[in-house]
């Protein structure tokens, strides 16, 4: 292990899967293994990593004692705002910080005392992995993380009325340029979809809109769902009564997807969840579809028609490859096409 690491333990009961694990490890931060009930810790602290369990304040008071001054680091989104404040408090003998990574991992909060030895060491060790780290107070980090997803939330609503007025105007406005060409000014920026909202309620309106369309105009049979079973979770399911419909996802929960309705199959691998299927409807995207090619795309399907809420693809390819294709702002009447 590199000198430079700062080692913790997971202590909030959440299990930390191999991708954050390794978004730690980026950041200088191992996370050791064992058992959390031993009296003393070999690490230089803890590490809470999500929303804690009931358990928490026994397992910080189990390994409270010990020589010199230890780092009690809240990490993520996922943390009620004010919580670092009030362990920071009730544990004085801990050096509590409040870090939040941004989404493109080379900048992050850090709130904490700028002071503090842990801190000092935190923002040096960020420095030399050519990370950029702001330091604030802790209460600073936690608002900070609450506006940037309102904002974000806002941001989209915006980009999602923009593409209606795309739509309106039929194919002379395209959302994807737009975005682009707003984009270039720097205090706007080009991504505007926001995967990591909670509601996913404007979206599912949208595909819902699109698949009613679909259905007046077609004979579909199955329909595959692509994107997290969280997102798909929230899409009205009575509009697809009677279909056979396949939902495939790249990272499955198992315990969410006990809870999709009944007549739906959960597939984990996206040939399988194609395979001759009528319709593809694209909820949320990841790196198998983002980077599909699309003649492999119409090949698997019987009817290749995609309704895409992520605008994966440029529409002109799309027409090229002979797939009856929709996204967000990209009018081009394709519900009337002959082939339909």
């Amino acid at each position: 292990m590199p000198e430079d690491m700062i080692t913790l333990r997971e202590i909030s009961g959440v299990t930390l899967s191999e991708s954050r694990k390794a978004e730690l490890r980026k950041l200088g931060l191992e996370i050791c293994s064992g058992e959390e009930s031993g009296a003393s810790i070999q690490a230089d602290g803890i590490l809470v990593g999500g929303q804690p369990d009931n358990h928490v304040e026994d397992r910080i008071q189990i390994v409270e004692a010990g020589d010199g001054p230890r780092l009690l680091l809240v990490y993520g989104d996922k943390i009620r705002a004010g919580l670092a404040d009030e362990w920071s408090a009730a544990h004085p003998g801990w050096e509590v910080i409040r870090m939040f990574r941004f989404s493109d991992g080379d900048k992050v909060l850090l709130g904490g005392e700028p002071s503090g030895k842990w801190m000092r060491k935190l923002s040096r060790q960020l420095a030399r992995r050519n990370i950029i780290s702001l330091l604030c107070r802790r209460g600073e980090v936690d608002e900070a993380v609450r506006q940037l997803g309102l904002y974000l939330t806002w941001k989209e609503r915006f980009f999602m009325r923009l593409g209606e007025v795309c739509d309106e105007e039929g194919s002379q406005l395209r959302i994807q340029v737009l975005a682009r060409a707003l984009g270039m000014d720097k205090r706007v920026g080009q991504g505007w979809l926001y995967p990591d909202r909670k509601s996913q309620t404007r979206l599912c309106r949208w595909l819902d809109q699109q698949l009613q369309q679909v259905l007046k105009r077609t004979n579909v049979h199955r329909i595959t769902l692509w994107g997290n079973i969280s997102f798909w979770l929230q899409f009205p399911a009575s509009g697809l009564l009677g279909k056979e419909v396949r939902l495939f996802s790249s990272a499955v929960d198992h315990a969410k997807a006990e809870t999709v309705p009944a007549e739906w199959s959960v597939y984990e691998d996206w040939r399988s969840a194609l395979s001759q299927s009528d319709l593809l409807m694209i909820g949320t995207a990841d790196p198998v579809i983002s980077e599909m090619p699309l003649p492999v795309l119409a090949r698997e399907m019987a009817k290749p028609i995609v309704i895409d809420a992520c605008s994966c693809f440029p529409i002109e390819e799309a027409e090229s490859c002979r797939i009856i294709y929709r996204a967000i702002g990209e009018n081009t009447n394709v519900w009337e096409w002959s082939r339909l």
